[in-house]
Parts: C-alpha cells; sequence; structure tokens
C-alpha cells in the first residue's frame, strides 16, 4: 500500500490488534493478469504523476478537511506548515488527536509552482463531536462473521468526522481482521485514477494481481503482512478492502461487492 495506509492504520490501531503478529496469503479470485516488478518505485510514479499536472496549478479546497487527510490531499504541493490554536506547528513532531483546518494560504484557488510553501490554520476535532458518516454500515454483522470465518464480529469505524474524505470500519472476530476504506473525492493529490495506478505499483515484492467482477477496475495486492483489494469506483472513489492472518482476494472481492453496493 502506498497512499492509503495512514487510513487502513487507523482501523487496525482501534482494534488494537498488532500487525507483526499477522499472516498473508490465501487463494486468489478470477484474474486477467499479474504485474510483473516495476523498474520504477513508488514514489517516482508519484513524483510523476504531480509533475504531470499543469504548474502552476490551483491550490485545492481543504478548508473543513481533516488534517492528516489534507496531507494527502496536498501531496504534490509543499505543504509547510499546520498552525494550530496555541502556534504550534502539528505537522511536526506527534500528533495529539485530530486535526480540521479553518483557513489556507495561499487561498484555495491560488495558482502556486510545486515549490511554494502552502500553509494552513487548524482547530482541534472535539472526539465528543457526533458522527456525520456510517463506515461500519457496509457490511452487517453477519457478512463481517462470513468473510472472517467466525461470529462475535466487532467494529470500530474511523474517519466518520465532518469533513473527513477516508471513512473506514474495523471488523474483529476473535484474532482475525478486516479493515474496509473509502476514499472519497477530494483523498488524492492527483485523481483517483491516478492512486489507483499507484497502488497497482508493486513494491517490496508484492504481488499484484487484476480482479474483475467488481467496481471499474479492481487489484488484490498481497505482500509480507496483508492482502488488499483496490476497487476503482465511479465518481472518484476507491475502495479499500484489507484482511490479515490469511485473508484472500476471493473473500476480499466478495467483501468488497458487497461493500460497494451499500456506497452506491
Amino acid at each position: 500500500m502506498h497512499t492509503r495506509l495512514a487510513a487502513v492504520v487507523v482501523g487496525i490501531a482501534s482494534l488494537a490488534l498488532p500487525l507483526a503478529a499477522c499472516g498473508s496469503g490465501g487463494t486468489t479470485a478470477p484474474t486477467s493478469s499479474v504485474a510483473a516488478p516495476s523498474a520504477v518505485s513508488p514514489s517516482q510514479a508519484e513524483d510523476a504523476a504531480c509533475n504531470g499536472m499543469s504548474w502552476p496549478h490551483p491550490v485545492p479546497p481543504v478548508v473543513g478537511m481533516i488534517l492528516r487527510q489534507a496531507e494527502d490531499r496536498l501531496g504534490c504541493f509543499d505543504f509547510a506548515h499546520a498552525i494550530g490554536p496555541d502556534d504550534t506547528d502539528e505537522l511536526t513532531g506527534t500528533p495529539t488527536g485530530d486535526f480540521r483546518i479553518t483557513s489556507v494560504t495561499p487561498s484555495a484557488g491560488t495558482a502556486v509552482s510545486r515549490t511554494e510553501p502552502i500553509s494552513v490554520h487548524v482547530t482541534p476535532v472535539d472526539p465528543a463531536e457526533p458522527a456525520a458518516l456510517e463506515p461500519c454500515s457496509w457490511l452487517t454483522s453477519d457478512q463481517a462473521a462470513k468473510a472472517l470465518g467466525s461470529g462475535g464480529v466487532t467494529t470500530a469505524p474511523a474517519g466518520d468526522e465532518r469533513g473527513s474524505v477516508s471513512p473506514s470500519c474495523g471488523y474483529k472476530a476473535g484474532s482475525r481482521l478486516l479493515t474496509v476504506v473509502l476514499d472519497l473525492p477530494g483523498a488524492y493529490p492527483v485523481s483517483a485514477a491516478s492512486s489507483f495506478a499507484l497502488e497497482r505499483t508493486p513494491e517490496g515484492g508484492a504481488q499484484v494481481t487484476s480482479v474483475s467482477g467488481v467496481g471499474s477496475q479492481a487489484a488484490c495486492v498481497v505482500d509480507a503482512q496483508s492482502t488488499t483489494l483496490f476497487v476503482l469506483l465511479p465518481r472518484e472513489r476507491i475502495l479499500s478492502v484489507v484482511g490479515w492472518d490469511g485473508a484472500g482476494c476471493d473473500t476480499l472481492t466478495d467483501v468488497a461487492r458487497t461493500a460497494a453496493s451499500r456506497v452506491g
């Protein structure tokens, strides 16, 4: 995983399942091709996608977004500072919680070069704030139990606050874990198609396999730690289903079909 790892980690952390203890693998769904190792690294591919944008480029509208997600949105720009209420730069040090962007300088729509610094002001997100999204509604308990091979499923939503562009839900049964992430418009440095292509770039020995029958395009990525199905959906969205402890591409594809039908 390259661009959406942070959103997935939120789901993992909220269920307190140690990643290092989990395995990988499983059987794969019907496929059309397997990607060979690329001579271009993911960072080079991402930089090339950024350079392919027309520069100077307008500053994107990030006011109202969650800071950790805006870092991806501003990935092609020189995102220099995120100033909190006490003048602390929240881009440095260890985050103490979520922040919401209240202003951006230069303002949204201003054409800037890739090297022109962009700064935002942020305010803490109230942990008691009501959820604005319901990511754990994408699967029923029975559907999650079938995918995990066990009952007694617990759920942990993340990124469900107002302004989020990457809501997710972690499903846990015993020691088995499944995480579903939906990246919405505004979650990408360039575009959903560009980010999907980047996820298909093999990294660190990962095996990437095309999968048919779900979304506009889909790819299953198996590495030493996890199996992830990435699905490119209409209207600038990417659905990601991540499994550990032996989850296979076929199981993740079934989950993705169900979740995709729920998100529309």
